[in-house]
């Protein structure tokens, strides 16, 4: 059967035309292309490409609501919802965060620029974990890759991964290449030895990455090298991180 070359089908991609009947128009109108790796055939008859246009929008509906998570009611999920913040959280957003416009500016700038880590410290209820579901919220909604955890469930899902069998190093490699981690709570697991070598084998691997990282702690500086110790503190503490300080009084006792 001859084939008669035509590249002027699909914006020019090398396309040959057979006389094939369509199954479902009859008419003879049957295209052959190559599409990267793959030969796509196609009928260029008008009414069929519309069947075949709808056909793909409806599929693509389809699949983006597979991909938005929904509540027990039927809704969006948000991000605080997805990794169980609470229900205070749920609708944490940085138009609600009282801040002035100089720290509104950096946490802006830290979503949007270069800058790897952004490390927020200070006292219990000083906003800090608002924040961070404010920015759990906003990525979560843009479909960005984020993962929130705390240093407890850190340490709780390594030792779940070796009770299945699995290594420490299943988890660490899981959350090393999250295009956003936030680590809330740095500090408030109990910090032996081992924990901290988990802590820090994370922390190096997105530090060398230079993986966007958001990090809450109630510690300062010197409790972070102290507890945590020396490496850890140094990678967290970089010049090309961003460092906010919290320390004004809790203000859930106001």
């Amino acid at each position: 059967m001859e084939s008669v070359s035509n590249n002027n089908i699909l914006g020019g991609k090398c396309t040959k035309t057979y006389p094939i009947p369509c199954f479902r128009c009859k008419g003879i109108f049957y295209h052959i292309c190559k599409d990267g790796d793959d030969w796509v055939s196609f009928c260029g008859n008008q009414d069929c490409l519309n069947e075949d246009s709808n056909a793909s929008k409806s599929i693509a509906r389809d699949e983006y609501q597979k991909r938005v998570e929904k509540n027990d009611h039927g809704q969006s999920m948000t991000g605080a919802e997805k990794f169980n913040l609470g229900s205070s959280y749920k609708h944490a957003c940085l138009s609600k965060w009282m801040a002035d416009r100089v720290i509104q500016n950096i946490v802006n700038s830290w979503i949007k620029d270069y800058k790897p880590f952004l490390v927020l410290m200070g006292n219990p209820g000083t906003g800090k974990t608002y924040l961070s579901a404010s920015i759990l919220n906003l990525l979560f909604e843009k479909k960005e890759e984020v993962f929130y955890t705390t240093h407890r469930r850190f340490i709780e899902e390594i030792h779940k991964a070796i009770e299945e069998g699995k290594t420490q190093h299943s988890v660490i490699d899981r959350l090393s290449y999250k295009k956003y981690l936030i680590f809330d709570d740095l500090g408030s697991s109990k910090c032996t030895e081992w924990q901290n070598e988990m802590v820090l084998e994370l922390i190096d691997r997105r530090y060398s990455n230079e993986n966007k990282t958001l990090i809450t702690t109630n510690l300062n500086k010197k409790q972070i090298s102290d507890i945590l110790g020396e490496r850890t503190a140094s990678r967290i503490f970089d010049k090309k991180n961003e460092t906010l300080e919290f320390w004004a009084k809790d203000q859930r006792q106001n």
